[in-house]
């Protein structure tokens, strides 16, 4: 059926099934920001068949067919649930976050502490914006981008540049460069998003970098995420 129009909410309506001790959202529906296409439904199914691990998470609209998809994979025993690939055919009309907001309706129904993902350097600011922190390791993947943040030359990021230089030429053990290069790239990510226009913020770094969004995250700022739910329509809100 061709949808134009939003239903009236009525929030914890939705439908959570049992799939072999792992607790997914039944088929349901969002709103993107397409005007023409606003009415997406969602599923989620598994990808390897009798595996309660691996999922697909897939979109669909009644007039342009598949919108967006990601893979991601439950571990209970480890108390996480990664996200392996996210891909959207409708750039910035927020399905990127129904997607995350799926994954959270997954962790907080499961009772998981941890959603994990390795983000492409283009998508730190876009992660960080629904609370993602970095937890990089210094070798490689932070000091890659800490030496990148060294030469902003962006008046209004400049402390930022004197702190990866500090971090870059001072005597800092591993584990206190680790601590403080993951902090300054996620300071400098949300300062410098309010600044900068998305092509600049996607220019931003130059290297893949593991983030992590908890579960107390989430509960500490539920009227963050609740008023994403309500605003793309998706029938689920924290107590």
């Amino acid at each position: 059926m061709k949808v134009n129009y939003i239903t009236p909410l009525s929030f914890y309506g939705l439908g959570i099934k049992n799939n072999k001790g792992v607790k997914i959202p039944e088929d349901f529906i969002c709103r993107s920001s397409d005007p023409e296409y606003t009415m997406h439904n969602i599923s989620i199914f598994e990808t390897e068949k009798g595996n309660p691990n691996h999922y697909k998470i897939f979109f669909t609209n009644d007039y342009i067919g598949q919108t967006a998809k990601e893979f991601f994979s439950i571990h209970p025993e480890r108390n996480h649930l990664f996200i392996d690939r996210m891909d959207s055919e409708m750039e910035s009309f927020g399905l990127g976050t129904c997607m995350h907001l799926t994954n959270i309706i997954e962790m907080l129904e499961n009772n998981i502490d941890t959603i994990k993902l390795n983000s492409a350097p283009s998508a730190i600011p876009f992660h960080t914006k629904f609370g993602y922190y970095p937890v990089g390791d210094w070798d490689h993947e932070l000091f890659l981008n800490i030496s990148r943040i060294k030469y902003n030359d962006i008046p209004e990021l400049q402390d930022y540049s004197k702190q990866a230089n500090f971090i870059l030429n001072g005597n800092c053990s591993y584990q206190a460069k680790k601590l403080l290069g993951n902090k300054i790239l996620n300071d400098y990510t949300i300062a410098a998003s309010k600044i900068l226009s998305k092509p600049e913020q996607q220019g931003l770094f130059i290297h893949s970098v593991h983030m992590e969004l908890t579960k107390d995250k989430v509960l500490k700022n539920k009227d963050f995420y609740n008023n994403l739910f309500k605003k793309y329509c998706i029938d689920y809100q924290i107590d």
